[in-house]
C-alpha cells in the first residue's frame, strides 16, 4: 500500500488560498482549517494516481484541509477494501462506483448517504442523467461520480464511406447496416468475450433499449426476472445480429485489448465500448474523426426512455468521523470547475461537470467530447451490470453471456443462470 500525506496548510493562508483558487461560481466553501486529515482510500495506479492526486493535493492546498492518501493496485483493492472499511479506523472518503455495490455497502452499514449534500451543492452543475444514475432505487445518492464513460459505436470511417452508408439511428437501420457490410464480405463487429465483461455493456443496452431504465434497474436488483418477456426480447435482438453473422469468431479466446487491432487492421467495421476505447484506437494509430467517428447505440423502441450504459468512478464517505464538514469540502472541490477541468486535462476523460469546457480534451480526443456530453445530458446514465448487481450475480454473468454468443440457442438455459442466480442473491 503507498500512502502519501499533504501537508497542513495555516488557517490565515488557506483563507487566501481559497479567495485566490477557488474563482468559479461552482467553488467550494471553505472547512475546518489545519484540523485532522481527511483519509482517502483508491485503487488508481500510473496516470490516473497522478490525476487523482493532483486534485487531492490542490483542493488540500486551496482549502487547508490536510489530506493522507493512501492507494492499492486495483487487483488488490476488491480484497482490501471490505477489510478497511470493517476496521476501528476506516477511511473518510474512498473509491467506489455508483450502483448495486453501494447499495450493499449501505444495507451492510459501512458508507454513509450524502444525498442532501449532494443534491444541493454538486447535483446542479452535473448532467442530468449522471445525477438520475448516482440516484439509488432507495433515493438515496452515496456516490459521488467524477468521471464518467459512455458506451457507444465506434466505426471505421472507410468501411462506412465505401459501402455508402450513414449512420443508423434506429434498430432496422443498424441491422441493415450490419448486412451490408457482411454482403460485402466484412465482419461487422468486433466482440471479445475472454474477461466475461465485455459482452455487459450489450447486455445492458438492449434491456434498456427493449424495456427501459427503470426495469433494467430493478432487474440489477433482484425486482424484476431475468424470464420476463421484455429480457427475452432483449436476447433475440442480439441473437438476430449473431445469426446474421455480425461478430467475429474465437471472441471467447479474445481480451478487449485484443479487439483494437481488429479496428485498426480492418479486421473489422464496428465495436461498442467505453469512451475509454477512442484513446486505444487512437493511441493504436488511427486518427480521430478521420479514421474513425462514433454514434450512440440505435433507438429499438422509440416509447422507451432513453438511456445510456456505461461506467462512473466516484468517491463514497463512510462517516465514521465527526468531520463531515472537511470531508464534503474536499468532494466539492474535486468536482468543482476549475478543477474538473484540470482532472479532465491530466486524463482525458469525460468528467459530469456539464461546465468544464471542451477545450479542456486534446484536440484529437474534442470529436467525441460533444458525443460524451449528449449520452450523459440526456435521460439517464446507469452503472453497467459489473457494478450495478450483486457481485454472484455478476459472475454468472460474465460466464453465461459469452455462453450465449457462441451457442445462441442455449438463450434460455443462460437466462435460467442467471434468474438462478439472482434469485439466491437478492433472497437472503
Amino acid at each position: 500500500m503507498n500512502k502519501k500525506a499533504v501537508g497542513v496548510v495555516g488557517a490565515g493562508m488557506a483563507v487566501m488560498m481559497g479567495v485566490a483558487g477557488c474563482s468559479s461560481s461552482s467553488s467550494p466553501d471553505s472547512g475546518e482549517a489545519g484540523g485532522e486529515a481527511v483519509t482517502v482510500f483508491h485503487r488508481w495506479t500510473a496516470g490516473h494516481q497522478e490525476a487523482v492526486e493532483s486534485v487531492l493535493e490542490s483542493c488540500s492546498d486551496e482549502l487547508g484541509i490536510p489530506v493522507d492518501i493512501s492507494n492499492v493496485p486495483q487487483a488488490d483493492y476488491e480484497v482490501q477494501l471490505p477489510v478497511a472499511l470493517s476496521s476501528n479506523n476506516p477511511p473518510d472518503i474512498y473509491a467506489l462506483w455508483p450502483g448495486g455495490r453501494a447499495v450493499f455497502q449501505a444495507e451492510n452499514g459501512l458508507i454513509a448517504p450524502i444525498t442532501d449534500f449532494y443534491n444541493e451543492k454538486i447535483a446542479p452543475t452535473f448532467a442530468e442523467g449522471v445525477n438520475a444514475g448516482a440516484t439509488e432505487a432507495d433515493g438515496e445518492v452515496y456516490v459521488m461520480p467524477f468521471n464518467v464513460q459512455p458506451a457507444e459505436f465506434y466505426y471505421r470511417t472507410d468501411a462506412f464511406e465505401a459501402n455508402g452508408l450513414e449512420e443508423p439511428e434506429t434498430w432496422d437501420e443498424f441491422v441493415d447496416v450490419v448486412d451490408t457490410l457482411v454482403d460485402a464480405g466484412d465482419t461487422p463487429i468486433v466482440l471479445a468475450t475472454g474477461s466475461g465483461w465485455e459482452p455487459l455493456f450489450w447486455f445492458d443496452t438492449l434491456i434498456m433499449r427493449t424495456a427501459g431504465p427503470e426495469f433494467r434497474e430493478r432487474l440489477m436488483l433482484g425486482e424484476e426476472s431475468y424470464l420476463d418477456p421484455k429480457v427475452v426480447e432483449a436476447m433475440e435482438h442480439w441473437a438476430e445480429l449473431i445469426d446474421a453473422g455480425a461478430f467475429n469468431d474465437s471472441m471467447t479466446s479474445m481480451s478487449w485489448e485484443e479487439m483494437v487491432p481488429f479496428m485498426v487492421d480492418g479486421r473489422a467495421d464496428m465495436m461498442f465500448m467505453a469512451s475509454f476505447a477512442s484513446n486505444n484506437l487512437t493511441t493504436a494509430g488511427l486518427v480521430p474523426g478521420e479514421d474513425f467517428k462514433a454514434f450512440p447505440f440505435p433507438t429499438i423502441d422509440p416509447d422507451v426512455e432513453y438511456a445510456t450504459d456505461g461506467a462512473m468512478e466516484g468517491w463514497a464517505t463512510t462517516g465514521a468521523r465527526d468531520n463531515e464538514e472537511d470531508v464534503h469540502a474536499i468532494l466539492e472541490c474535486f468536482v468543482s470547475t476549475p478543477e474538473a477541468t484540470a482532472y479532465v486535462e491530466d486524463f482525458q476523460v469525460p468528467s459530469p461537470n456539464v461546465e468544464v469546457p471542451e477545450t479542456a480534451f486534446a484536440e484529437d480526443v474534442r470529436p467525441f467530447a460533444a458525443g460524451w456530453a449528449a449520452m450523459t445530458q440526456q435521460g439517464v446514465f446507469q452503472q453497467n451490470l459489473e457494478l450495478s448487481t450483486a457481485p454472484a450475480v455478476t459472475d454468472v454473468a460474465k460466464r453465461e453471456l459469452p455462453r450465449f454468443l457462441a451457442n445462441p440457442d442455449d438463450m434460455m438455459m443462460v437466462l435460467e443462470e442467471l434468474e438462478s442466480a439472482s434469485q439466491a442473491a437478492y433472497s437472503e
